[in-house]
């Protein structure tokens, strides 16, 4: 599923910029919504206007 691959690179990139310390994890989550372009904010379960 398209949610299942974004969430699973999304995951891939912030779990070693952060044990590498290299960068916030707030940071790396920035950049991976910037680089995906994601619009669609259901995806990370952040807007629920279900009834």
């Amino acid at each position: 599923a398209l949610s299942e691959t974004s969430l699973t690179v999304g995951a891939g990139l912030a779990v070693p910029a952060a044990q590498s310390e290299l960068l916030p994890v707030s940071e790396v989550f920035k950049f991976a919504i910037v680089s995906f372009k994601v619009n669609d904010w259901n995806l990370f379960g952040v807007v629920d206007h279900t009834p």
